[in-house]
């Protein structure tokens, strides 16, 4: 019954098209306020975003800075260490023997002017006196000196004829099968 009652009413409706542009004029005055409402809120997001982000990155920055502080002045006091002697780098290699990794000492290379190398033996397994010499990379054999080595400890330094980066391994000499070495490859 109601379906006879609209068929009817639409019968009784003149049937003409609505004027070109009613549905653009219809629709404008919708578009137009959303348009800067999705507008706004789009730029609202993105500052909010870009706010968080700049929040972020200068926490994250203060609390590094904090964190590194005594790295920084360490890096600072070697640098100065450094330009005394017009230095480039010092390096530590551990002194190991052949039937143990374990360090009996260290050697500390210093490139600079001049170059220099110190070791400092603090738990060698054999006393004695230890012939000191260098290989470089190309296999050059250079003599450097000898260390006396009591109760596991002794200390030698000397200067190098050769860059630090150059030198393969120093090797101390004993006697045979109790050789240490400290490899800089």
């Amino acid at each position: 019954m109601q379906t006879a009652l609209i068929d009817e009413l639409l019968q009784l409706a003149p049937e003409r098209q609505p004027p070109a542009g009613f549905e653009a004029s219809v629709l404008k005055p919708m578009l137009h306020r959303q348009r800067p409402r999705r507008l706004r809120n789009a730029i609202l997001l993105a500052a909010s975003i870009i706010l968080v982000a700049t929040l972020s990155a200068g926490l994250s920055g203060d609390a590094v800075w904090h964190r590194t502080e005594s790295d920084r002045r360490i890096a600072d006091a070697y640098r100065r260490t450094l330009a005394v002697a017009h230095g480039q780098y010092l390096r530590a290699v551990p002194v190991v023997g052949a039937a143990t990794a374990a360090p009996e000492g260290y050697v500390f290379a210093y490139q600079g002017s001049p170059s220099w190398v110190f070791v400092t033996m603090t738990a060698a397994r054999r006393p004695g006196t230890y012939e000191v010499d260098l290989t470089t990379r190309e296999g050059r054999a250079v003599e450097l000196g000898h260390i006396t080595v009591r109760e596991g400890r002794g200390t030698w330094g000397a200067t190098i004829p050769v860059a630090v980066h150059d030198i393969l391994v120093l090797r101390f000499h004993a006697s045979p099968g109790r050789d240490l070495l400290a490899r800089f490859s």
